[in-house]
């Protein structure tokens, strides 16, 4: 075989192993009976936390929510919040009516790229009503590296929800799931194209002038 068409059987292999994306594994999830959950009402919000030891990628946060047609809500994915927290801890956030949220897990954040560190999720309500389910027993499932915290709850979210006075609650964890991996994501499919004409055309070129050398 000569050099040419080793180097494109090399390139193809690797286009293969870059194409295939990485599987999203369950990092965290929270679950139970939902005998307590977070009924917040008008300008109140609760919050969920949990530690992250590595970098994950693709992240996707997905929550157990209901609420009524007409209520308005918002979620923050913050690593700080009450009074010392700042607009840099906001890491992402998502406008929520009541029309998004259904008896299935709500889709919060997808896309994510977390770093290691402290995370809150906060959901807040505008207007109407919106219950979070917990458990006051709750079944955790957490993935080496990955720890579950404790909840919190303000009745005076009325500025900036994040920024609150919250008082931590032992006494239930809302339900909420976390997935991601710890690659980092592979080229679109339009990149690997470009880089596998790119390369062929140099390979193309090396061999042409091999040919002229030898002639």
């Amino acid at each position: 075989m000569c050099t040419s068409t080793r180097l494109i059987v090399i390139l193809l292999a690797a286009l293969c192993l870059l194409a295939t994306k990485a599987r999203a594994d369950s990092l965290l999830s929270v679950g139970g009976t939902g005998d307590r959950g977070h009924a917040i009402d008008d300008d109140e919000a609760a919050a969920a936390s949990f530690t992250l030891a590595n970098t994950y990628y693709e992240v996707a946060i997905r929550a157990e929510l209901s609420a009524f047609a007409s209520s308005e809500a918002i979620a923050f994915l913050m690593t700080n919040i009450g009074a010392g927290a700042g607009f840099s801890d906001v890491k992402a956030y998502v406008d929520l009516s009541g029309s998004d949220i259904s008896t299935e897990p709500t889709l919060l954040f997808d896309g994510l790229t977390l770093s290691a560190g402290d995370y809150f999720l906060v959901v807040s309500t505008v207007s109407g009503f919106l219950y979070w389910e917990g458990s006051s027993t709750p079944i955790v499932t957490a993935a080496p590296g990955v720890v579950h915290g404790v909840d919190f709850f303000t009745d005076d979210a009325e500025t900036f929800p994040p920024f609150s006075r919250f008082d931590v609650l032992f006494d239930r964890a809302a339900h909420f799931t976390i997935h991601g991996t710890s690659s980092a994501p592979v080229p679109e499919p339009a990149s690997l194209t470009l880089f596998a004409v790119g390369f062929l055309g140099f390979v193309s070129r090396l061999s042409g002038k091999r040919v002229r050398r030898a002639s």
